[in-house]
């Protein structure tokens, strides 16, 4: 497996999905390009997966409208466990979501928002985004 030049030293990202074929796809893509993926179906089994988790986590991914999954809420809970944790919150281009205030993620310097539908590439661009620090001007 070819590990993607811009990834220094391993990250870890939670994946909290309810689509179990998009949580396989994502996670697939992002084990490929290097980054360790904790894969979760609603958010008690995202709790769970964090508590024992033994590394940081440094990205959770989750969807901001789904029955199951509330990234924001999820995002809220794990944060003291997780301080360093990045949040990337998805958002459905379902009509019914479509106007979803994300103002609660907009407070937060480290929640960041995607709305769905996005091609692989700009999600794992995103994610590079995300965990990569900015550059150090000096």
């Amino acid at each position: 497996m070819v590990i993607g030049p811009w990834l220094e030293i391993m990250h870890t990202i939670l994946i909290a999905e309810e689509n179990g074929a998009f949580r396989h796809l994502v996670s697939t893509v992002l084990t490929a390009v290097g980054y360790e993926v904790i894969p979760a179906g609603d958010d008690t089994e995202a709790i769970n997966a964090a508590k024992g988790c033994r590394s940081p986590i440094h990205l959770l991914c989750a969807n901001m409208t789904e029955s199951h999954v509330n990234g924001v809420a999820l995002a809220e809970s794990l944060k003291p466990q997780h301080p360093e944790m990045k949040v990337l919150l998805l958002l459905t281009d379902d009509p019914r979501f479509v106007s979803v205030d994300t103002k609660t993620a907009d407070r937060h310097s480290d929640y960041v928002v995607l709305r769905k539908p996005f091609t692989l590439d700009e999600f794992t661009a995103k994610v590079k985004q995300i965990l990569t620090p900015a550059a150090v001007s000096g």
